[in-house]
């Protein structure tokens, strides 16, 4: 059996969302949400014995990892376009290299992203977002995990490239 609850949510979250809602399951992703959320308060407040810290802390950590990747996702969306076709090109090809990291840290992934971006494309086109000083401002951040924000912002942005240069341009 299933119970019905609902959920208030600000105008501009819910004019997103009804762009998009036919993409997913909304239940669904509530759902999951919540049981996150329920499981991790019920092993906060049980008896700290070393399995339920272990079990609480490793869904924290997978919830900042799933709220890191959405963040890289959509920064990725909205940059790429204001990215020249050479930035792009050379995230893309960063992206497939990365394999070859170790465990790196964090700064160790944005140095050598730093690396591959053309100094004469850091800038980002009719913006004044410096595209390394950003990143290098994400991978400091404690907020969120770098790899997972970093994975998915490429993925977004390769993405971009690689749907942007299949849609045949009208003239």
């Amino acid at each position: 059996m299933s119970c019905k609850i609902s959920i208030t949510m600000p105008d501009e979250l819910f004019g997103r969302l009804e762009k998009v809602r036919d993409k997913f399951n909304i239940s669904k992703v509530c759902q999951e949400a919540i049981a996150r959320e329920v499981r991790i308060q019920e092993l906060s407040t049980e008896t700290a014995n070393d399995e339920a810290v272990i079990e609480r802390l490793k869904l924290q950590k997978a919830q900042n990892e799933l709220t890191s990747g959405q963040l890289g996702t959509q920064d990725g969306a909205i940059m790429a376009r204001n990215m020249s076709y050479l930035l792009l090109k050379a995230l893309e090809a960063f992206e497939m290299s990365t394999d070859e990291l170790d465990n790196p840290t964090p700064l160790e992934v944005w140095e050598k992203l730093s690396n591959v971006i053309p100094e004469s494309e850091q800038v980002l086109i009719g913006s004044n977002i410096d595209l390394d000083e950003f990143l290098y401002d994400k991978a400091t951040s404690c907020d969120i995990e770098f790899e997972q924000y970093i994975v998915c912002f490429l993925r977004s942005t390769s993405k971009f490239l690689y749907e942007t240069l299949k849609t045949p341009t009208k003239i």
